[in-house]
């Protein structure tokens, strides 16, 4: 009787439980097929269904309640994402290939279904709830995703991906002894997401519970959980796991414990080869041969044959210097290892070396054999020692997100609707601007600052150690979610959405339960939203915005006086047999300052190309990037100081958005440090200065 009553008070937190328990250990086996993707409709949709109908029974028995702190955001971020489908469908679809009305509705209700889960946890929070419960549900449910996870790396148990189409349709695959581990997960990205979700909870649980063998248990959990981590070889999720678990200790007072877990996870991490060794390639030493009119990346070679197709020439002619460049490093994205690189500077072992001709080595599969295609191309090219990142971050720089700008751009403010970019990003706040635009960004934001607030406003008023140790254990969660989101679509990943919902459902929930007094939110988000960290972000992605276009332009005018500056030097006398050499480096810079060979007298643009030469080489984009990062700097600086002058965020705001928008052009591509820049700064607050002057002194005599 007593547990029949426990299940009648307690059935949505039931529900709750069970969809935190299934969701992550189910496999993601497909039921129903969408036309036009390899996404499916699974059971977990299901069930999250029937769970939502108990929730709405429960709704209209009024034992559950829609109003949330988090229901107007939460319905904004719906409406904008409306507006955006259907304004993508009827406007914007039409003159795109590859997207689909019927693709975008039901991605825009997977949006949907993923943030409702919210509604029933935190309904299912009642006057309180039942933490050592929802604590071995949660630690239960990653021992066995854990041991899944060992199985598929010491027993073969299957995996089931969604990595491409045929993986989806939830065939079977056994995993390599070399292979990065999923567990039950559809990618070892997602798996990785989930457990940085789940470690910083359990290890905040720790300091929630008094008993030493709850205590070991959760630590033994988490510890567990950080072996599985490292077995993904996840480097980001890895970086992350550090900040997320830095962030709880500082959360929950026990500094002390910093080191010596980072010390312990990183001695952990050197154990794994795996994901040590992919560390060690992110960025590699490599020798690039680039075209060398342009600098563009052609692709990584094998050593320089300096005798080449010539070995065989027997009429005496001067052989060709030849390289030799395979496609088994392609990225997917038509991208090479090595198409995106850091120039290393050039020295007598490390000099350029000039060719003309090129080798293009290409795998082909006929008839189940494999043979090689050789293509001779004849041209101007160079070979030099550079730092190349590695596919995954080059297909994301070069690939990924430049498809997620583009849709950004059709349409800054709805951007270009949901399933226009692709199924990965890997950026998922660069997939939100880019389908829902600046407006859906800001509404997705505004969920997470109103839970800040909330958090902020009412976690004092929690006075049980373990309410506060889960409240704080699901914020570093998600801190670390956040930033993994920089370089994964955590977001929209199912497995992980869920879970994550579901748990801010539960935390604010437990807030709710404590909150003492009204919370004035119109209040706090303007002292937030006009804080120097969130001018700063609003500047640097309009900076980015705006200025993007000029990424795929070229040197102009000028720029080739200073790169030829950067790239000679003065040459000491010749003594004996020994060839002249070049002036120390030190001599060079200061001789920047004391002539002007010539030309007009700008040490300061001399030594920014000296410096950008000798880490970009002829890499235009580097050198766009880094111009707009310092225009970017000085737009901060200026609203700083314009803040100061006018004692106004606003005002301060709008100085330095005019000179965002105005100063940002030049006869080169190149106009940090510029006189243009300054005058443009000195206008625009004399300009402001005027205006607030005159309406002071027209309410005087008027």
């Amino acid at each position: 009787m007593k547990l029949l009553n426990f299940v009648k008070n307690n059935i949505l937190l039931l529900f709750t439980l069970f969809l935190l328990a299934f969701i992550p250990l189910y496999p993601k086996l497909p039921v129903i097929g969408v036309k036009h993707t390899w996404v499916y409709i699974r059971l977990e949709d299901f069930l999250v269904v029937v769970s939502l109908a108990a929730y709405g029974v429960q709704l209209l028995r009024r034992k559950a309640t829609l109003k949330t702190p988090l229901t107007i955001p939460i319905f904004i971020y719906w409406g904008v994402g409306l507006v955006s489908t259907l304004f993508a469908i009827f406007f914007i679809f039409p003159h795109i290939i590859n997207v689909f009305p019927t693709v975008a509705g039901l991605f825009y209700l997977r949006t949907i279904e993923y943030i409702s889960v919210f509604f029933l946890a935190f309904s299912a929070v009642r006057k309180s709830i039942n933490l050592p419960l929802v604590t071995g549900v949660l630690a239960a449910t990653l021992l066995g995703v854990v041991g899944y996870g060992f199985g598929q790396k010491l027993y073969g148990f299957p995996a089931y991906l969604t990595m491409n189409e045929e993986f989806a349709k939830g065939i079977p695959l056994k995993l390599s002894d070399a292979a990065r581990i999923p567990s039950t997960f559809a990618g070892h990205y997602d798996l990785a997401a989930y457990l940085i979700l789940l470690i910083p909870l359990l290890g905040s649980m720790i300091f929630g519970f008094k008993n030493w063998f709850a205590k070991l248990f959760l630590f033994t959990t988490s510890a567990l959980g950080l072996i599985l981590l490292l077995m993904t070889a996840s480097r980001v999720s890895f970086v992350v796991y550090l900040a997320a678990v830095t962030f709880l200790l500082i959360l929950q007072k026990q500094k002390k414990f910093i080191l010596p877990v980072i010390i312990a996870s990183l001695l952990l991490l050197h154990s794994f080869q795996g994901l040590s060794q992919r560390f060690s390639n992110t960025i590699s030493q490599v020798d690039l041969v680039v075209d060398a009119r342009t600098g563009k990346a052609i692709g990584v070679a094998n050593p320089v044959d300096n005798t080449g197709l010539s070995k065989s020439n027997t009429t005496g002619a001067q052989p060709k210097q030849t390289v030799v460049i395979k496609d088994v490093q392609s990225t997917g994205e038509n991208l090479p290892h090595g198409s995106s690189y850091i120039n290393l500077p050039s020295s007598s072992t490390n000099s350029i070396k000039n060719i003309t001709q090129l080798l293009y080595q290409r795998s082909v599969v006929r008839a189940g054999t494999t043979s090689a295609e050789v293509t001779n191309i004849q041209g101007d090219f160079a070979v030099k020692k550079v730092l190349a990142y590695d596919v995954s971050f080059t297909t994301r720089f070069q690939g990924e997100w430049p498809r997620a700008i583009e849709a950004f751009q059709r349409n800054i403010l709805l951007g270009s609707g949901p399933s226009s970019i692709s199924l990965s990003t890997d950026n998922n706040y660069l997939r939100i601007l880019g389908e829902t635009g600046i407006l859906g960004f800001a509404s997705f934001v505004l969920i997470f600052l109103i839970i800040s607030i909330y958090a902020y406003r009412v976690l004092p008023s929690v006075q049980s150690k373990a309410a506060k140790s889960l409240i704080l254990g699901v914020l570093a969660g998600i801190f670390g979610l956040g930033l993994n989101a920089i370089l994964i679509d955590v977001f929209v990943a199912s497995k992980v959405a869920f879970v994550l919902w579901l748990l801010l459902g539960l935390t604010i929930g437990l807030l709710h339960a404590y909150q003492k007094n009204k919370i004035n939110y119109l209040r706090d988000l303007r002292l937030v939203l006009f804080s120097t960290p969130a001018v700063a972000s609003y500047f640097l992605v309009l900076t980015f915005g705006i200025f993007s276009v000029i990424f795929n332009n070229y040197f102009v005018g000028d720029d080739f006086t200073w790169l030829r500056w950067a790239a000679e030097c003065d040459k000491l006398p010749a003594v004996g047999p020994a060839l002249a050499k070049c002036v120390p480096v030190k001599t060079t810079l200061m001789n920047y300052f004391l002539h002007s060979d010539g030309f007009f007298y700008r040490p300061g643009m001399k030594l920014y190309f000296f410096g950008m030469y000798s880490l970009f080489w002829i890499n235009a984009v580097a050198y766009h990037v880094v111009s707009i990062i310092a225009h970017f700097i000085v737009t901060i600086l200026l609203f700083l100081v314009a803040r100061r002058i006018f004692k106004s965020a606003i005002f301060g705001f709008i100085a330095a958005l005019f000179f965002l928008v105005l100063s940002g052009h030049s006869e080169t591509i190149f106009w940090i440090a510029s006189i243009g820049h300054l005058l443009a700064a000195i206008a625009t607050v004399l300009a402001l200065v005027l205006f607030i002057e005159w309406k002071e002194t027209k309410k005087f005599f008027f």
